[in-house]
């Protein structure tokens, strides 16, 4: 059974949102925040969400799905905005409607250094995009697709290192894994 379909806006039909609902399938929208900053400035967080909240109404979604894969330093003001702007989505938010974000395959992977102690408290469901773990920053060679694109001991590792991350809970945590391959 398929419990969430994510999509962009622009994806969603009527009928693609009729048959969803029909078999209890959310519909979540899939946004990216209003810059690659995390929106250090409220009032450009407040019009986001706004912004956010008509996109939900209009489109009949019953979900937001965070997908942030901006470069950020661990404690920096732009992971601080990216926490803030979670929180207050979620408080804008009718409880009806499930909040999800996108993590990196661990915590600081592809220098993506979020605090994932607030995001956790923020959001409903954690998507960990275990897929394409062959390239970035593995070992030599990179972007070698003859390898596996998931390896088990990189999803382990990556979610031993999440669960160990206070306010994560193995509940919150949904493991996205490839359906495809390169070679």
């Amino acid at each position: 059974r398929i419990a969430t379909v994510s999509t962009y806006t622009d994806d969603i039909s009527d009928a693609f949102l009729s048959q969803a609902m029909s078999s209890g399938t959310r519909v979540a929208l899939t946004m990216g925040g209003p810059d690659d900053s995390g929106a250090p400035n409220k009032t450009v967080r407040a019009a986001w969400i706004q912004k956010t909240l008509q996109a939900v109404r209009s489109s009949g979604a019953t979900g937001v799905n965070m997908d942030v894969e901006a470069t950020m330093k661990k404690g920096s003001p732009n992971s601080a905005a990216l926490s803030a702007l979670l929180s207050e989505l979620r408080a804008a938010l009718p409880k009806s409607v499930e909040l999800s974000f996108d993590a990196a395959a661990r915590p600081c992977y592809e220098h993506r250094c979020y605090n994932y102690t607030a995001i956790a408290g923020a959001v409903d469901r954690i998507f960990v995009m275990d897929y394409d773990l062959n390239d970035y920053d593995d070992p030599p060679p990179d972007n070698d697709h003859r390898r596996a694109n998931a390896p088990l001991p990189a999803v382990e590792k990556g979610l031993k290192q999440l669960l160990a991350t206070p306010g994560v809970t193995a509940e919150k945590l949904v493991v996205g894994l490839p359906w495809y391959g390169y070679i």
